[in-house]
């Protein structure tokens, strides 16, 4: 009785490891999502500002920047 009772403990932190390692797994992936997001916002965004000034008819009115 003392083999089955080992056993069925393995089984259960065997089960509890595989549904922790599930988690991990869904957290990165996500989490890698989320950084990708993040990173095009952090390069995008101040290109399409760039052209906006670029092209406008008077970039000084929209951002009044002279200088440092």
């Amino acid at each position: 009785m003392a083999t089955e009772t080992s056993e069925s403990t393995e089984t259960a932190e065997a089960t509890e490891r595989l549904v922790g390692h599930q988690t991990v797994e869904r957290l990165l992936g996500t989490s890698l999502y989320v950084v990708s997001g993040l990173l095009l916002l952090f390069l995008w965004v101040p290109l399409a500002i760039i052209l906006f000034l670029a092209f406008a008819e008077n970039a000084v009115t929209i951002f009044p920047f002279e200088g440092f």
